[in-house]
Formats: C-alpha cells, structure tokens, sequence
C-alpha cells in the first residue's frame, strides 16, 4: 500500500530533501501509510525514514527537521468509508429525486469525526481502528448513538447486525478519547424511559463522554416507502424544555456542568428565549447547532453599534438590503433587522421568509432553502433594494444551491448583486455595502467551514 504524493510546498523541508509530487509514500519509520491524517501523526517525529516509490524503484529519505515541521507535503488519500446503516431518520434518505452524487453520499469514518466533527456511529468500526483511535490520540469523537438500548438502536440505525455501542465507548473511554454524544429524538420512539436510559448511560462514561446533544428529526416531503415519523410539535418541544431543566439540577449538582444540551431548534419551536452564553458552558456542541443563535445574537449586539457609528451613506441616499431567511430563523431575526432599521440612519434590511417548497414546510431551517425556492419569494414578493444578502450556508464550494442553480445564474436574472452572508448579521451587512461600492463585483463567499456537507438529522437553524 502506498499514497501519492498530490503537492510539495516550495521552500519546504519535504522539497529541501527531494521528495516529488507524484511520489508515492509506502512507509515512515517502518510503519505503513494508510492515510493523510496517519501520515501527520507519522512525520511528527524528529527522525524520519520514508520509503517512497519512484518509477519503479523503492528508495529511501532520511530526514531530521523539528518536531512540529510537517514536511509542507501533501498525500491523496483514499476514499472515505461509507455508511452501513439505513437509519430510519437519515435525512440523505429523504432527498428528492436528480440531486447531485454528494447530497447523496453517506459517510461513516472516524478520521471525518476527529478532523470536522462529522458524527459517527461506529458500527464499522473494527477493533483495529479503535487501538488505532486510542494510539494516535484521535480526540475528540463525535458519536451518533440516538439509544443506548441495544435492540431500539439496531432499529433506529435499520441495521441488526449493529454492534452494542456501550463497550465500544467504555473502551475509547478506557484510552482517554473524549467523546460527545448525539440523540436524534425522534417522538414516541427513542424519548421516555428510552432517552433517559440513554442519558444515564452516557453519564456513566462521564468525563470522557463530555456532552449530549439532543436534536430533533428533520422530516422531508419526500418519504416514500419510509418508516412513519412525526414531526416535533411547539407543544412538544416546551415539555422537552422542562424535562430538561430537571436534568440539568441533576447534573450540575454530580458534574459541575449541564452535561445534556438541546439544539436551538426546540428553543425556537417552544417559542423559548435562547439561553445565555455561560448556560453552554463552552460551546462543546456548537456545530450541532447547541448555541449557534446566542453566538449570533451575541455578535449581532456586539456589532450595531459599530454599524451605527460607521455608516455614513449620502444624506440623500437611502440603502435598502433584500435579506433571504428561513421560516424557522425568522423568529429571532426578524426582530433584529426591525433594530437595524430604526437604529441605523438610511439603511433598511427587508426580510423576505422563503418556505421550503422543494423539501416540503416542515423543513424550516436556512441550510436547506434551494435557489428556485428563493428566487420565486424574491420575484413574487419584489425586490426593492440594490443587493441580496443570502444566508451563509446555502451555498457549496462552487457556489451551487442544493437544487444545482448556480448563484451568478440568480445574480443575472435579478440584476443586482448577490452576497452570501456570514454567522454574523452586522458584518454580512458590512460586506454587501462593500459590495454595492464594487458595480459588477461577483458574489461574495466566504471559505467554507467544512465543505458541502449535509447532516442526516438536523441543519443550523441560521
């Protein structure tokens, strides 16, 4: 086995002792390269050995360098492993017809888990990954566990050949990986006796087990031949709210911190404030979307007043900015455009609230509006300012909706710019007035936080 190598840095280490773009890596200090990320932890090392394959020929490099000198040498590296499950909830399930190969793809591979936090539910994970996990100190994981109960597990994940999650974690546990958990809840399944089962499980494996998140399912139009599910409902939600604060006595008085989370999503649904900072006690699951709204509403404080201060249009201009929103972030962003609008002289944020026909109404959340949803709402409701600011996670790499419509194809058919926002309100503001200082500027992006990548359960509700 040997990975190619697909670039060199200039001015690097790796270039200063020969090795080549095209190069393939077989082996560093006799052990064997199985994949980039193993390729980091092997070259951490102060003396290197690195056999590499050449034209045929197998010839070694001898390096000595500093500790934390990567080399600046960059593998190809396999595929990624796939799923075995067919979960019962899995959102990829749930997609319509024609989309495109990567809304399609289900990954389950720990290496996505340590590097972006992708969840995993370690069912194809052999014991040789776990001493690899535990060896190379791969922390912290990100673990789909949904039910401790062996038997509703197997279930949930469609797959009855699914290992027992609980000695899989007490072993990582043994090793000293830290571990956050997932349970996508879904009503009259996996909540009750079984959700508290699953707490106290978990809780066993305290510290190691850092946090839970509880998320809820996210139901599509397109379920054809799929398991029944319901749908959280408001009324739901509020009774999850006060389960949960008696969960929180409990923990805070055993652990010293909350322990179980819920994602902002049942805040929203219940009509329930977002709590303050200090309640997420460091964010552990903020990619899950546990706190994301209070980091955005705490930016969105923090910055008004340098939008107030700073802007200074024309005396006789006024700026308008058509912002795109979902119906579910509309609940809270609403009312901070309605500030922005009577703080901010000659500046006003018309919102315009895209429901979700392609995937159906029950699909609220921004991350998943599709580019003809949008532009219909815009061209039915008028656009009437200079620029469209989208939020930031409707578009991939390319800039490419989920329904494959392409951004500058919408910034054509309406005429003015289109901006892609970031998780801060008052710096997408800031970016489209640059935008509108810059006539036929393309749209702005900002990188990517971790490439096109849908979750199978629940999307940031931003």
């Amino acid at each position: 086995m040997s990975l190619e190598i697909d670039r060199v840095e200039p001015g690097s280490t790796g270039e200063a002792v020969g090795l080549r773009e095209g190069d393939r890596v077989a082996m560093v200090n006799d052990h064997i390269v199985r994949d980039p990320l193993e390729w980091r932890y092997l070259v951490a090392d102060e003396f290197l050995s690195i056999a590499i394959e050449r034209g045929g020929k197998v010839m070694t490099v001898e390096v000595e360098k500093e500790f934390d000198d990567a080399l600046g040498v960059h593998l190809k590296g396999p595929g990624f492993r796939t799923c075995n499950n067919k979960c019962i909830f899995c959102f990829i399930d749930q997609n319509p017809r024609g989309v495109r190969k990567p809304l399609r793809f289900k990954d389950e591979d720990f290496r996505l888990s340590f590097l972006y936090g992708n969840y995993v539910t370690l069912t194809n994970t052999p014991q040789e990954d776990l001493s690899r996990i535990i060896e190379q100190r791969l922390t912290p994981l990100y673990i789909s566990v949904h039910a401790t109960e062996p038997e509703l597990r197997r279930k949930l994940l469609g797959n009855p050949r699914a290992p027992d999650i609980l000695p899989i974690m007490r072993r990582l546990a043994e090793g000293e990986i830290q571990m956050h958990a997932q349970v996508v809840l879904m009503p009259g399944v996996n909540d009750g006796e079984y959700l508290d089962r699953t707490i106290d499980d978990l809780a066993a494996l305290y510290p190691w087990v850092g946090s839970v998140c509880i998320v809820p399912v996210g139901l599509t139009r397109f379920r054809e031949k799929l398991p029944s599910l319901r749908a959280h409902t408001p009324v739901g939600a509020r009774t999850l709210l006060a389960w949960l604060r008696g969960i929180h006595a409990r923990f805070r008085a055993g652990f010293g911190e909350r322990f179980v989370y819920l994602s902002d999503e049942f805040y929203l649904l219940a009509g329930r404030k977002i709590p303050a900072m200090r309640f997420y006690e460091g964010f552990p699951q903020v990619g899950n979307g546990v706190g994301m709204v209070r980091q955005f509403l705490d930016a969105f404080r923090k910055g008004l007043p340098r939008l107030v201060k700073h802007f200074d249009p024309s005396p006789h201009e006024k700026l308008r900015i058509d912002l795109v929103t979902a119906t579910l972030p509309a609940k809270f962003l609403l009312d901070m455009l309605g500030e922005v609008n009577r703080r901010v002289a000659n500046l006003e944020v018309v919102p315009h609230v895209v429901v979700n026909e392609r995937y159906g109404e029950g699909i609220t959340v921004s991350g998943l509006l599709c580019g003809r949803d949008i532009e219909a709402t815009l061209r039915r409701e008028g656009v009437t300012g200079q620029a469209v600011l989208l939020p930031p996670n409707v578009l991939n790499d390319e800039g490419l909706f989920l329904d494959d419509v392409h951004v500058d194809e919408v910034q054509e058919r309406l005429g003015l710019p289109v901006v892609l926002g970031s998780y801060d309100l008052i710096a997408s503001i800031e970016a489209t007035l640059d935008a509108l200082r810059q006539p036929g500027r393309k749209a702005v992006r900002e990188p990517p936080l971790l490439g096109e990548k849908l979750p199978a359960e629940t999307m940031c509700a931003l």
